[in-house]
Order: C-alpha cells, then structure tokens, then sequence
C-alpha cells in the first residue's frame, strides 16, 4: 500500500466547504430521519438472466449525542446491504456534529453467515491517524500522521457537484478517507451531464458525476457513477468495474424482492 504524498494531501485538503454548509447539511437532513433504499441490479444482460435481483443497500446519516465519544455530537454516516451468496454490508462513518467537524471514526464490515470476510477500523490516536485492517486472512496496521480530516472535506465533493454554475466538463479533485483500504487517496469529479426536470411540480436540477480514482490493492483505475439532485440527495450511482447500479426506490419496494 501506497501512502499519498504529504505535499499532495495536504493541497487537497483544501478543497473543502465551509463550516455554513457543514451546518446546513446537518440541519437539512434531521428533517429526513428515514433511511434511503436502493435495490441493486447488474447491467450485463447475462448476469441479469442469472442474478434479477443481486441485492439491496440502504443509506441514512443522523445526529446524536454518543456515549461512545464521551457525550459529544455525533453525525453518522450509515449504510448497509444485503447481497447474494449471503454476503452483509456494515459501514458507519463518524464525525463532530459541531465545528471543527473533526473525524472520529469508522467501521466497515464485509461479512457471510459464518465468518468476518474483510474489516477496517479507523481512529485517531493521539497525533496518528490508526488503520486496523483485516483482509485476506491477513491482519495490517497502518499509522498515518493526523491532518485533520473533516466533515467538510467528505462533504465537499457533493456540495461541489451540486452547484448552480456547474456545468458538463467541470472536474476538481477532492481527498478522501478510503474505509477499506484506511489510507487516504485522490478522487477526481467530473461532470458528465446535467438535467433539469419536473418533480411534484418543481423544477428541479439532475447532475450525474463520475469519480476518478486508483485501487490501492491492483493500481488499476476505478469509477464510479452518482446521480443526484439539487439538495445533494443520492437518486443513483454505478460502479461499471462490477458492473452494478443502485436505484433509489421505496423500502416496500425493496424487500418485496428476493435476493438471488
């Protein structure tokens, strides 16, 4: 594994939003408490034949005072999926709910019935930032320096996307916390079309980006595909790699299919 270079991650760590918007965020979605569903479906016509319904993820992020971080405000960044073969998704990802919004922690989970598949837990540690890594059998502990990761840098790229003066062609990178891997690395954001359409008689304003970034393990490049509306709500993404797409559709809608 390949730390990124400290001039490099310290560059993009400025591209980040401001504490306002942090704020706004936060304050917008304690409106919408309900978890977000989406079903899973391969794009392949042949593994659609074999696998109609290949799984489900749902997404949800709320504030709460944890006992966990000694009575602090937490935001949370939660989401789970079920997949065929029996395979579980945990992903939770914490931070201050009040400025600065400094990272506190995550936890990600790949597991089966019988056994933990892959797992990372990342913390700080006094001044280290701590990645303990379970793939492959085999266990990894990686220390980084602490750089102040934020809510404001996870935040950012969204916000960024989501701008009105957007438009096709538009690309920045961002930094991004990898909660398999624990290490930081680079995502380039581009835009790749923009829509604007009618829901319950309002105009509202489509973008789909594409996210440029190098797997750790392989060094080949990933991408991944999202769309999204004008209050950075997720109503889509893609992953062409896997060849799998996530639709946003009801909770009923969801679990009324079985996963095969």
């Amino acid at each position: 594994m390949t730390l990124l270079d400290t001039a490099l991650l310290t560059s993009l760590l400025q591209n980040q939003v401001s504490n306002e918007a942090v704020e706004k965020i936060i304050s917008d979605r304690k409106e919408k408490p309900d978890a977000a569903w989406y079903g899973m479906y391969f794009t392949d016509p042949e593994l659609v034949k074999e696998f109609p319904n290949p799984g489900f993820m749902t997404l949800k992020d709320k504030t709460f005072k944890s006992k966990k971080f000694n009575n602090k405000l937490v935001y949370v960044f939660e989401c789970y999926g079920e997949f065929t073969d029996e395979n579980y998704l945990n992903f939770n990802l914490y931070y201050e709910a009040k400025k600065p919004y400094n990272f506190l922690e995550s936890d990600y989970v790949l597991k089966n019935k019988k056994k933990v598949i892959e797992s990372t837990n990342i913390y700080y540690d006094n001044q280290e930032l701590i990645s303990n890594i379970f793939k492959d059998k085999n266990k990894t502990k990686i220390n980084q320096e602490n750089i102040s990761y934020s809510l404001n840098n996870f935040l950012a790229p969204d916000i960024w996307a989501n701008c009105q003066d957007r438009k096709v062609g538009d690309q920045k990178e961002f930094i991004d916390l990898d909660h398999e891997t624990g290490l930081y690395k680079k995502e380039t954001y581009e835009i790749i079309d923009i829509k604007h359409t009618f829901a319950n008689e309002r105009k509202d304003r489509l973008t789909k980006s594409l996210v440029h970034s190098i797997d750790e393990d392989s060094g080949e490049p990933t991408s991944f595909e999202s769309l999204s509306n004008s209050q950075c709500e997720l109503l889509g993404f893609s992953m062409p790699e896997s060849m799998l797409e996530a639709k946003l559709e009801s909770k009923e809608r969801v679990l009324s299919k079985k996963i095969n």
